[in-house]
Formats: structure tokens, C-alpha cells, sequence
């Protein structure tokens, strides 16, 4: 059974996927293409809107969030980005602040999707909470990109 890992980044990974694709890719090269297309859309529903309602709870205009967070995936991994050099304020609204009022109190500077960790406010809780829906959602987007550019080829 795959088992799901976290890389350096920070990104959600599913161990051995990238193996498959590369002996998979010598029958298709369109196949990791089909398979971060697939990866990018579990990202986006529902971690990517679990985050959005996430930020609008806290001190920044929520229309804010939809250009400060993107989805992000490749046919390895999939992930959430905070775009901290076009929004400086992102990280403030993840991590928080003890330095500036309009952040909530700061949670520190580590990063973990881990159950029953408390860092993160809006990007780190919506990956936690909907991983078990990820997790299967992702499994058998994977497996359905595979399947379509195994026998359309």
C-alpha cells in the first residue's frame, strides 16, 4: 500500500509514485503530465478551499487569499503555496505575529502537517484536516490518469 510522505518542501508525496511514473513514462510521455493535472485538482478541492475559508477567519481581507495561495502539484507531489514575495503579509497570516497587531499571536516557525500538530493558522489546519479525503481522493485520481493514458495510447 503507497504510503504518504512529506518532502523538504513541505509538499504532500506519495512514496514510490515517482518510480512508477518514470517506468511508466517509457509507454506514455504524456503520463506525468495526466498525473500532476490530476494531483493539481485533489489540491485544489478541498485543500485549496478548506485554506481559503481558513484565511477569511482571520485579520486580512479574505478576497486577499485567492491570489496570495495557489495550488501546486507535480506527478510527485502536491501542495499548497504561499506566495510571500507578491503578499508579504502570507506568512504573518500562516505563522503569526508578536510583532504586528493585525496577525494573530505567533505559532512559531515550524512547519507540520503532522495530526495533532498546532502550527500553521490557514495552510498547515486545511492540510491536516482533509488529508484522510486527500489521501483517497489522490489515490484514485492517480490510479485513473494512469488507466486513461495506459489504454488511450
Amino acid at each position: 500500500m503507497p504510503r504518504r510522505v512529506v518532502t523538504p518542501s513541505g509538499a504532500m508525496a506519495i512514496e514510490g509514485l515517482d518510480d512508477r511514473i518514470k517506468g511508466l513514462k517509457a509507454l506514455d510521455s504524456k503520463l506525468p503530465r495526466a498525473v500532476s493535472k490530476a494531483s493539481r485538482e485533489v489540491v485544489k478541492n478541498p485543500v485549496l478551499v478548506e485554506a481559503r475559508k481558513r484565511w477569511a477567519g482571520q485579520r486580512i481581507r479574505p478576497s486577499q487569499a485567492a491570489s496570495a495561495i495557489r495550488a501546486s502539484a507535480t506527478a510527485k507531489a502536491g501542495g499548497l503555496v504561499l506566495r510571500g514575495s507578491a503578499h508579504p503579509y502570507a506568512m504573518g497570516v500562516e505563522m503569526g505575529s508578536d510583532k504586528f497587531a493585525q496577525f494573530r499571536r505567533f505559532k512559531g516557525s515550524t512547519l507540520s502537517i503532522a495530526p495533532g500538530s498546532d502550527s500553521g493558522y490557514v495552510v498547515q489546519p486545511a492540510i491536516r484536516d482533509t488529508l484522510p479525503e486527500v489521501e483517497r481522493k489522490w489515490g484514485t485520481a492517480v490510479d485513473e490518469a494512469i488507466a486513461k493514458a495506459l489504454t488511450s495510447g
